[in-house]
């Protein structure tokens, strides 16, 4: 029988029989320094980790999310929070208009979604633009200026996405589980729920802020809380909520659990938990004359886009089995783990240690959830799973370990039940990661407006995907290679195949062409053709999709260098066109 003891510094493990044998002296004569999780692990982690997220081979556009994506850049070339040498791009995206993230403050274009994921990605994305500088000095006028621009915050995500498992181990062990567990359990969470498909493939707020919550609680949770702890767990903390106000809740059981364990010493936590979230508030008022800042702005246009009454104006009940049941972003559905974590948490909590913090978290769960469930638009709009649900994924991955060392110790018919959820969890991101986004949110009516559509359990986002295939063309070629798609120039779209998906798509989804992932080779090549129509030729007359890369190639350059004068034109002259123009 092992006990523990935490007479030392060093964590050792012995036998009560060599107690017995030796007296009191075993803990001196015969100790057994415990395994750690030491640097260069960390470091193949954290890489393996970077290496699945970046897999797919592509990154695919969020609108709202879209100035984050932009920041970083525009931060780099001394230009700060505004966008406007990036408004062109924007423009073109929407058909001329401007979307409703972006708004005119000050002078100057920026975006309402908030600043602060944008600003932590600046440190990642500098070396990548460099690069780019060096290798393509045109890149930023280029045909393919949008897509390096995703292609930089994801990799610059996926980073902060992958440290966030290596802390997410580090913190298991901490708290005292197995090894064995604290590795299934990582390659769990990290890689079967939204932390891949959703915060590691695009600048959402959801990444830094798991990354940060993560933080917060590995550093409360080590042996001995020093001064110095505190205020980089306030720091943590308080970076949290800059990212995604809605984190509040648990820096507020943070708080909770400093001031009734280190009531002396609460102030130095909460010194720069209160100063990063003053920072949050001057800035919103700043630009945007309040303190909730641009996503107040873009709440209020739920009634129009989401068809809602308010923001806050949702059934608690229908929100609440919509977003843990949803066949489309239901959490239970989409990361079947999160089912055993719950039925965990009584168990969860008499194996931990009893001063933990990791107590104070489980139970803001709760409050958290009835927060996503009164939420009228609980299902995330453009998404894939329960986006909402990623920033409590580092909290629920201690429930699920410590249940799944439970069951392999005790109740060894219990662990196939978490090893298979934990697996099919990995399985259905791993679809979502290779084929989202899919034709499911727009055909055959807009989610957003028809939503009695997140309840069809014969057409879902899954089922779509699995139909329509991977999205990303370099991912089809080594598919193919492998013998694993049959057509590498074209994707199954709702069963059937097609040439060009963005020649059928509404105008919308055709004026994003640009901004997707490519879902052939010759898309990206040959994107004016796709949008503009044969060059020099009979539309009616049907094209080979090489013979249109080939004329694309050709003339890609001088047709960017004229789209892109046209939409600037149209931007300095104010003129909102809704319908695009070229010059003839």
């Amino acid at each position: 029988m092992l006990q523990r003891t935490k007479a030392s510094s060093k964590d050792v493990e012995f036998s009560t029989d060599s107690k017995r044998q030796f007296g009191g002296q075993a803990f001196q004569e015969l100790p057994v320094e415990q395994d750690r999780f030491g640097v260069w692990k960390s470091l193949w982690l954290g890489l393996a980790l970077w290496l699945v997220y970046s897999a797919n081979l592509g990154a695919y556009y969020i609108g709202d999310a879209f100035g984050a994506t932009l920041l970083p850049v525009s931060v780099v070339r001394g230009d700060g929070v505004a966008l406007d040498r990036f408004e062109w791009l924007i423009r073109e995206n929407e058909g001329g208009v401007l979307p409703i993230h972006f708004e005119h403050r000050r002078g100057h274009l920026v975006s309402l979604y908030p600043l602060a994921p944008g600003l932590i990605l600046t440190p990642l994305v500098w070396p990548q633009v460099y690069l780019l500088d060096r290798l393509s000095p045109s890149w930023e006028s280029g045909p393919k200026a949008a897509q390096c621009l995703r292609m930089m915050a994801k990799n610059a995500v996926a980073v902060l996405v992958a440290v966030t498992g290596v802390g997410l181990m580090h913190l298991l062990l901490a708290l005292g589980l197995s090894r064995l567990a604290a590795w299934f359990t990582v390659l769990t969470v990290s890689v079967g729920s939204t932390l891949w498909v959703v915060a590691s493939q695009a600048a959402w707020q959801h990444g830094p802020s798991a990354l940060f919550l993560t933080l917060a609680m590995l550093v409360l949770s080590t042996r001995h809380v020093s001064t110095h702890s505190l205020v980089t767990a306030g720091l943590a903390a308080g970076l949290m909520v800059v990212m995604r106000p809605t984190n509040v809740i648990f820096a507020l059981a943070l708080s909770g659990w400093v001031g009734w364990e280190h009531r002396r010493r609460a102030i130095a936590f909460l010194i720069p938990l209160a100063g990063m979230v003053s920072v949050l508030v001057a800035s919103n008022i700043y630009l945007f004359g309040g303190p909730l800042g641009g996503q107040s702005l873009i709440e209020s246009h739920h009634p129009r886009i989401h068809r809602t009454a308010s923001p806050w104006s949702g059934d608690l009940v229908t929100g609440a089995a919509g977003t843990l049941l949803s066949p489309s972003h239901g959490l239970f559905i989409y990361c079947p783990w999160t089912l055993l974590a719950i039925a965990s948490l009584g168990l969860t909590t008499r194996r931990l240690p009893p001063r933990s913090v990791a107590h104070w978290l489980l139970w803001a769960l709760l409050p958290f959830g009835l927060t996503l469930s009164k939420y009228s638009v609980w299902w995330g709009g453009w998404c894939f799973g329960p986006r909402y649900w990623t920033d409590a994924m580092p909290i629920l991955a201690i429930p699920f370990g410590f249940g799944l060392d439970w069951a392999a110790r005790q109740r060894r018919f219990l662990f196939p039940i978490f090893v298979a959820s934990g697996i099919s969890a990995i399985g259905i991101e791993a679809v979502g990661a290779a084929c989202y986004p899919s034709s499911w949110f727009q055909e055959p009516t807009n989610v957003d407006r028809d939503h009695a559509r997140l309840w069809d359990w014969r057409d879902t986002e899954l089922s779509r995907c699995l139909a329509e295939g991977p999205r990303s063309w370099p991912l089809r070629r080594v598919l193919a290679y492998l013998g694993l798609c049959k057509d590498v120039s074209s994707r199954t779209t709702s069963g059937r195949q097609t040439q060009h998906p963005q020649s059928t798509q509404p105008a919308r989804r055709r004026s994003m062409s640009l901004f997707y992932p490519s879902l052939s080779p010759e898309c990206y090549v040959a994107g004016a053709v796709v949008k503009l129509g044969p060059l020099g030729s009979d539309p009616a007359k049907p094209k080979r999709p090489r013979q249109d890369a080939l004329i694309g190639f050709v003339s890609r350059e001088r047709t960017h260098r004229d789209r892109v004068d046209a939409i600037k034109k149209q931007a300095n002259s104010g003129a909102a066109c809704k319908e695009r123009t070229f010059p003839s």
